[in-house]
């Protein structure tokens, strides 16, 4: 059943629509994932300690899955103003599955996450500072605390078109802030030298057995003070349009 938070929310919009991998839209992602309806994100519901009023900024929706009968948080990924995939996001930290990427080619070529948030945030910034982060919620730490960062949405979906989409947002400095296990290790070594001529390239080596969300607040604040990382407050973006 649909809760107390879903019911009082009056702009429920149905998807019905047959999914076609090669025609990604908003009512395919839907259908895929059978979610009978989706809000913008209630400013008064947090998630996963995220307050409201920033998952609203990020464009998050807040959505009912009717294949598992739960409420999920849908992160749409949006790039150069075009819809190119989402993420399912579970409400719940404790879920054995926290995030399904929409699957298609759209998480290798165009999986940065969150593209427009970064791109609205980057001009109010002293210098062009960009953070590349394995999973959406890492991002999502260091924008909390102003910080530019993108999602490659996994170790292993780096490729050339994320570098030329990520090329286009101007970077001054990319910093690498993968996770402290060999996973984040083998991402560096792809992404790195693929860097090379086109950007200033850092490595931020997190202690061991940490990533961006789960390393101790007082070391990211420190890192960013030692090595000037430009940041700004999240620029809110509206996602609503997509919803109609």
């Amino acid at each position: 059943t649909i809760s107390a938070d879903l019911q009082q929310v009056e702009t429920w919009v149905p998807r019905r629509v047959e999914y076609q991998p090669e025609t990604l839209d908003v009512s395919g992602v839907f259908d895929y994932w059978n979610i009978e309806f989706a809000t913008p994100w209630l400013t008064v519901k947090q998630w996963r300690g995220f307050k409201g009023q920033f998952m609203y900024d990020i464009g998050a929706w807040l959505a009912f899955d009717g294949r598992n009968e739960l409420q999920v948080c849908i992160l749409p990924v949006i790039v150069q103003d075009e819809f190119c995939g989402a993420i399912n996001a579970s409400l719940s930290s404790k879920s054995l599955l926290k995030y399904k990427n929409m699957p298609g080619d759209w998480v290798k070529d165009y999986g940065l996450f969150p593209y427009n948030v970064v791109e609205a945030m980057l001009p109010n910034c002293e210098s062009r500072d960009i953070v590349l982060v394995e999973g959406p919620r890492d991002a999502l730490r260091l924008l909390r605390l102003g910080i530019p960062a993108l999602s490659i949405l996994g170790t292993n979906n780096w490729s050339q078109q994320k570098l030329e989409l990520l090329l286009t947002l101007e970077p001054d400095r990319v910093i690498l802030m993968m996770d402290a296990d060999s996973a984040g290790v083998k991402a560096q070594k792809a992404i790195f030298p693929a860097l090379e001529g086109f950007t200033i390239r850092k490595i931020c080596k997190l202690p061991e057995g940490h990533d961006p969300n789960s390393v101790p607040i007082e070391f990211l604040r420190t890192y960013v003070r030692q090595h000037n990382v430009a940041h700004t407050p999240v620029v809110p973006v509206d996602t609503s349009a997509l919803l109609i």
